[in-house]
């Protein structure tokens, strides 16, 4: 079996624009919606996946989040761009590991 998957993020531009708490002299002008979606299909994804978890810049409290419902959405407003980490934790019937 051949199973397509695809993750990352999308990006856009926040109007009205707010300061950060985490850094006074910068603005939360960036939203962010990271994804994990199987052949493109929210009920396929749910069929395989069980949990995706986020690990954010620590400056985001929580900076660690488990996501356990298709279709796997985080959306997060920032000042600045960073790399997220993710883990993927399949069903246990598949057979695949994190």
């Amino acid at each position: 079996m051949t199973v397509k998957f695809a993750y990352g993020n999308t990006h856009s531009m926040v109007e009205n624009p707010k300061k950060a708490r985490s850094n006074k002299s910068e603005v939360n002008k960036h939203r962010w919606v990271m994804f994990v979606a199987l052949n493109t299909d929210k009920d396929q994804t749910a069929k395989f996946v069980k949990s995706v978890t986020y690990h954010l810049h620590p400056t985001f409290k929580p900076s660690v989040i488990k996501v356990t419902e298709a279709p796997f959405l985080l959306s997060r407003i920032g000042w600045g761009y960073f790399d997220v980490e993710m883990e993927i934790e399949f069903k246990e019937w598949t057979g695949l590991k994190k």
